[in-house]
């Protein structure tokens, strides 16, 4: 398990691949404009309250990604930062 006792030791990986598998995702449907602006910002080391961005009129939209290697979610956590990243950006969070 890991550190806290509550994430499986695959849980970093399987965020990763998730991570991925949405910006793979994201590059095939945005227009090119927002597409040329997508920053996996989890990869560059940020920890700004989302995984993935992209720009649109008015600013960016934020992508937090959950992933889990099971059938399903029982339960989706968000920290503190990515609530107050989600309450700050409204409609542009994702």
């Amino acid at each position: 398990f890991g550190g806290d006792g509550r994430r499986s030791k695959y849980s970093r990986a399987l965020g990763r691949r998730g991570e991925e598998v949405v910006l793979a995702h994201l590059r095939s449907v945005l227009p090119s404009s927002q597409s040329m602006t997508l920053r996996w910002v989890a990869d560059e080391g940020e920890t700004p309250g989302w995984d993935i961005q992209y720009e649109v009129a008015g600013g960016i939209v934020a992508v937090e990604v959950k992933a889990s290697g099971g059938p399903g979610f029982p339960s989706v956590e968000m920290t503190g930062n990515e609530w107050r990243a989600a309450l700050e950006l409204g409609k542009r969070y994702r």
